[in-house]
């Protein structure tokens, strides 16, 4: 804004000696000690049309149309001056009064002669008006206005700062949405990476134990034994960097399940116990008969926090004992807190970083990194977790002789007297003690699943577990071959991958259930889904799609007889019926019961023509063959295969 629009005053009324005083007193620029000693600090305005200082209108009318004007051109008037006439009365005074109504900034100096407006005028608020009987002070007018423009000076400054502030909110929210947008793509990121990370996991897992189970020479058992060690590894690793960005965004949600301490310690002494073996290491755990066997809480995050203990304990000790306790610190009825302490005799933690310990990707000093290796966020996400569910965490240490660290978590006690299938139960063990005396698997036949699944290694675990468990199996490439398998058989229990093409694990439940509302004949197909998935809400979207359970990968043997169990109650091994069948003799009746099955399907869906059908029979036969080294028919089939794809 230029000087002429700083000091742009409107004259309202003819009156030749205001417009002198003004012109002589306000337009002309003064010192700031001129409103004492009404000096000028210059001589004359005349270098600065007078035209472009005063506006000048008859009628408070015209006056309001300026004021008006000058509102929306945003160049409003610093001073109105309005000259009432000696016979002016209470009704012009309000009329001048409504000029600040058209601008709420506007001060209004009203110039009278006339007593009754002087006395009308005095009703007015002091803040915005001044009533100038003529002739005027010099001194009071001078000092108000310096007061109205100082006043309007200081509002101008506020609505520039409010302007920057909203200008600054406005930077803010966008670079919020930016972070936002990054926190969307880094959680998609680390949900396809999960994934991709647990399918294969899955296999390798599934398949090791599997192999454990055999009679294997020392020296291959040894081996299989590593492999298993480093998946453990890399799957703690990866809970953990998932779980720390859940727990950084708050999004970390508590389960609340069965489970049984002395199961969960087993498990989770296997992170550490291929190290501690090579370090000559000794664990040593003691669970207190006052431990109650039954207990409900989150048994993922309990594992994982006496993992990451356990895992520090074996790391940082090169020589000596582990020592793992589990006891009751606090019970009543319903609850139970116990206290976990891993001690080691270890390196320690030097004085001056034991305060900054819990703190993310931080270890004793750099060279421990070096030295012992490690993110340094296992530590801050057991912190995390543990608040998390209500304990607390702590530890002592001295450098050079070790580190006893402590958690206390609260846990609910389940009244059911039937214990759970837990990681220590027997049940899978009757399952794949096939050569044990008197021991039985489940009658073959008597359930039929079907498993729809797009990675084959995951497929053939899944299918060995269960037939090696008794049950039939079918299985299915993606979501749209287990819709059109699902028209031609009935099935007991489906486990359904999520994520598949064509048809993804989702959106064929939702057809399911649609069907089965169609359907109207009470029916209901028992789903379980099956995801690598493993960000906050997976298990709610499969739940809220229809599945009737959830099982992440990577499972093991027992989670998938859990499942199982929960959904078939009358499934379990029959230890009175007869013998168990052998797993060769078992696998082996069960790919010719497939052979034929899928043969006979062939020839119906090509009398039919349904190419779906053939496609998926096309791709069952190629699976069979090449289990059984058949290339010259696994050939044949990927060709059926391809030609049913194309309807050729």
């Amino acid at each position: 804004m230029n000087d002429a629009d700083e000091t742009r005053i409107l004259m309202v009324g003819s009156d030749p000696i205001a417009r002198s005083l003004v012109d002589r007193m306000l337009v002309r620029p003064i010192s700031k000690t001129g409103a004492a000693d009404g000096q000028e600090t210059a001589p004359s305005s005349d270098h600065l049309p007078p035209d472009d200082r005063i506006d000048e209108v008859g009628t408070i009318g015209a006056a309001e149309e300026r004021i008006r004007a000058a509102v929306r051109t945003k160049r409003p008037y610093r001073l109105a001056v309005v000259s009432l006439e000696e016979t002016s009365g209470a009704g012009e005074v309000e009329a001048a009064g409504r000029l600040v109504d058209i601008d709420v900034s506007l001060p209004l100096l009203l110039s009278t002669a006339s007593p009754a407006a002087e006395a009308a005028a005095r009703s007015l608020p002091a803040s915005q008006f001044l009533v100038a009987p003529r002739p005027w002070d010099p001194a009071v007018v001078r000092s108000w206005v310096a007061v109205q423009w100082d006043r309007r000076a200081a509002r101008r400054e506020l609505d520039r700062l409010r302007d920057e502030l909203a200008e600054s909110r406005s930077r803010l929210a966008r670079a919020l949405e930016d972070v936002e947008q990054v926190t969307r793509v880094k959680a998609e990121f680390l949900a396809k990476v999960s994934h991709e990370i647990r399918t294969p996991m899955n296999s390798i897992l599934g398949f090791s134990r599997l192999l454990l189970r055999e009679p294997l020479p020392d020296i291959q058992r040894e081996r299989v034994g590593f492999i298993c060690d480093a998946a453990n590894s890399l799957m703690g690793l990866v809970e953990n960097v998932l779980d720390f960005s859940r727990a950084s965004k708050g999004a970390v949600t508590l389960a609340e399940e069965p489970l049984q301490v002395d199961a969960l310690l087993r498990e989770a002494l296997v992170a550490g116990q291929s190290a501690a073996l090579e370090k000559g290491l000794c664990i040593q755990f003691h669970v207190e008969e006052a431990v109650p066997a039954r207990l409900t809480g989150d048994r993922r995050r309990f594992r994982q926090v006496l993992s990451n203990l356990v895992s520090n304990a074996v790391k940082f000790s090169e020589r000596g004992t582990v020592h793992i306790r589990v006891a009751v610190d606090e019970e009543s009825e319903d609850h139970v807190v116990l206290r976990v302490v891993v001690a080691d005799t270890g390196v320690g933690i030097p004085e001056d970083r034991q305060a900054m310990i819990f703190e993310s990707f931080c270890q004793a000093d750099g060279s421990m990194t070096r030295r012992f290796g490690g993110l340094g966020l296992g530590l801050s996400l057991s912190k995390q977790l543990v608040d998390l569910m209500g304990g607390e965490i702590g530890f002592r240490s001295t450098p050079g002789q070790g580190s006893t660290f402590w958690f206390t978590v609260p846990l609910k006690r389940r009244r059911r007297e039937t214990e759970e299938v837990s990681g220590d139960s027997c049940a899978m063990s009757r399952v794949f003690s096939w050569k044990a005396e008197g021991e039985t698997s489940n009658r073959p036949g008597t359930y039929r699943i079907l498993v729809a699944e797009d990675e084959y290694l995951n497929r053939a675990l899944i299918e060995l577990l269960l037939t090696r468990a008794g049950c039939f199996v079918d299985l299915a490439g993606d979501g749209r071959e287990a819709l059109e398998v699902l028209r031609w058989n009935r099935y007991d229990l489906v486990f359904m991958d999520i994520q598949m093409p064509r048809i993804d694990g989702l959106e064929a439940i939702r057809r399911i259930r649609r069907d089965e509302l169609d359907a109207r004949d009470g029916r209901h197909m028992r789903i379980v889904a099956v995801t690598a998935g493993a960000m906050p809400g997976d298990r709610e979207k499969c739940l809220a799609a229809g599945a009737d359970d959830y099982l992440p990968k990577p499972f093991t043997a027992d989670a998938l007889l859990e499942a199982l169990q929960r959904q078939i109650p009358g499934f379990a091994p029959d230890a009175a019926d007869r013998p168990a069948v052998p797993p060769e003799d078992a696998e082996a009746a069960h790919g010719e019961r497939l052979l034929s099955e899928c043969i006979a399907r062939l020839e119906e869906a090509l009398g039919q023509r349904n190419f779906r059908v053939l496609e998926q029979c096309a791709r069952t036969l190629k699976d069979l063959a090449g289990r059984r080294d058949g290339s010259a028919v696994a050939d044949h089939a990927m060709r059926l295969q391809l030609a049913a794809r194309t309807h050729d």
